[in-house]
């Protein structure tokens, strides 16, 4: 078994919480381009938050090729069919997430029930696809990672 797969499958026992410790432990213990992206996007969906963007910016910036293997197959697709404006939505409970936060979505119907959902505000902003570097519709929300500042 070689060193990626025993990092996956520990990966499989880590609490959603503790998704962000477990990649910064293991981040460049990963071998191959591709799967340090896939394992990352993985992690981001089940444990990344605002209040933790700039750790895990840390890693996105990662200068490893293959970085579209962050999304699934299908999410790609999805990603290459994107306009090149898009008008996504955030619920947010800091009006600081508006300017800083990476992750939106395009889906209003799913933003408006989070937000009801958590009493939170709904912020709505528009966005170039180019600055858009991950789309994730794994749990049916339509996310996407945008740079903020320097890419």
């Amino acid at each position: 078994m070689n060193n990626d797969a025993n990092i996956a499958r520990a990966m499989c026992l880590v609490p959603h919480h503790l998704m962000l410790a477990f990649m910064q432990g293991n981040h460049n213990k990963i071998i191959d381009d591709s799967n340090y992206w896939n394992l990352l996007g993985t992690a981001w969906k089940a444990g990344g938050c605002f209040k933790d963007q700039n750790d895990w910016m840390v890693m996105f910036r990662s200068k490893r090729r293959n970085r579209q293997k962050i999304m699934k197959t299908s999410e790609r697709r999805e990603f290459a069919r994107l306009p090149k404006k898009l008008k996504a939505y955030r619920a947010y409970a800091d009006p600081i997430e508006i300017e800083q936060s990476i992750c939106w979505s395009l889906d209003k119907k799913f933003v408006e029930q989070y937000a009801k959902a958590k009493d939170l505000q709904i912020a709505e902003s528009m966005f170039n696809r180019d600055d858009v570097f991950a789309y994730f519709n794994r749990r049916q929300e339509s996310e996407i990672l945008v740079w903020r500042g320097e890419a």
